[in-house]
């Protein structure tokens, strides 16, 4: 079962993704942290769960590729995320992603691997934004997933929502 996380940018979906890593056992996939720099916004990491990090996106950074104000840098991206979604796949391990998202779809390595990864008998947890592009919704179209939309009065309980849903599909 693929089970997507949708909602507004700040409203706890990294934080799911954080809280099923610690909940779930036999994961692969990454997220993403906010970059701080005296209170203030000014990148974001990409983690996976084996420990590896990178740059994703930096005021500072140089690039063709620009969301609002920062810069992606597709190399370190592709670098994290790709290596973590295959090794999941082979692996057989539930896949988290955190996210599909404006920053992460620049590289068409990544929307390959992510429809490969939706495609796949592994199931997949991901983060998409509330307001998506034709490029996320072309990526998730005509496959197999649950929807969920992620509020503050719902946020808190998702975690155990969706590891009830995974226990449900495991059974049958």
């Amino acid at each position: 079962m693929n089970i997507l996380l949708q909602g507004l940018p700040g409203i706890g979906k990294t934080t799911i993704i954080e809280k099923l890593a610690e909940l779930l056992k036999n994961i692969a996939g990454f997220y993403t942290k906010e970059i701080r720099q005296n209170g203030e916004r000014v990148g974001f990491l990409v983690k996976d769960f084996e420990g590896r990090e990178g740059i994703l996106a930096h005021i500072e950074y140089k690039s063709p590729y620009r969301v609002g104000r920062y810069c992606v840098n597709i190399k370190n991206f592709e670098g994290i995320a790709i290596p973590a979604l295959e090794n999941g796949l082979k692996e057989r391990k539930i896949l988290l992603i955190d996210e599909i998202g404006k920053m992460e779809i620049f590289s068409d390595k990544f929307k390959e691997q992510v429809a490969k990864s939706l495609d796949s008998p592994n199931q997949v947890i991901a983060t998409i934004p509330q307001k998506m592009n034709y490029q996320i919704k072309k990526i998730i179209e005509g496959r197999n997933y649950h929807l969920i939309h992620v509020t503050k009065e719902n946020r808190n309980s998702l975690p155990g929502i969706v590891l009830n849903l995974l226990k449900a599909e495991n059974k049958n």
